[in-house]
């Protein structure tokens, strides 16, 4: 799950041209970005790459929910 700022690795892409996340989508790993925070950063659904799913805050909350997911932050 992406947010806030982290929704912008989405939408970029390396010097070379390819996927900022090439490597890790080449595994098959897939990302679910915060839809609120995509736009608060000026960008849209038609700015995310094929990995990604757009979702809500409760969408996203129930999806972890269901799954038992622990979640970890950064800063």
């Amino acid at each position: 799950l992406l947010l806030q700022d982290a929704v912008l690795l989405r939408t970029q892409r390396s010097a070379s041209g390819g996927s900022t996340f090439a490597e890790v989508l080449r595994e098959g790993v897939r990302f679910l970005v915060l839809e609120d925070d995509l736009r608060l950063r000026g960008f849209g659904k038609d700015d995310l790459s094929e990995s990604a799913q757009p979702t809500t805050y409760r969408a996203a909350i129930r999806r972890m929910a269901e799954a038992g997911t622990s979640v970890k932050g950064c800063f």
